[in-house]
């Protein structure tokens, strides 16, 4: 399992981006239920998209303000419903500090 983000000019938060088997990720687009550090499931739009290898599938997920967060504060990341094993993740808010430094810097540019 590969975790990412993707931010754009265009999009107000970064995305967090999921690549996994396909057996193991959601299809198509809705919404889930995400545990992070075992707290109380936030709901998150998604998007699943195919990846160049049949076997993978890319999962874009669209996280609001609150979510993303407590996606900052995440150790622990499980998509409720899924065989996905939860994640274990470290560094979030980093990642999403530095990600926001970036776009700053390229808006003012």
């Amino acid at each position: 399992m590969q975790i990412g983000f993707e931010s754009s000019l265009s999009s107000p938060l970064p995305l967090l981006l999921l690549r996994g088997p396909s057996t193991q990720l959601p299809a198509g687009i809705g919404e889930m239920a995400v545990s992070l550090n075992d707290a109380a499931p936030v709901t998150i739009h998604y998007g699943a998209f195919a990846a160049q290898d049949p076997h993978y599938r890319l999962l874009k997920l669209f996280p609001d303000k609150g979510a993303l967060e407590a996606l900052a504060a995440a150790t622990s990341i499980r998509l409720e419903g899924s065989t996905m094993p939860p994640l274990h993740v470290t560094a979030i808010g980093t990642v999403l500090t530095k990600m926001d430094a970036c776009m700053s810097t390229k808006l003012t540019a």
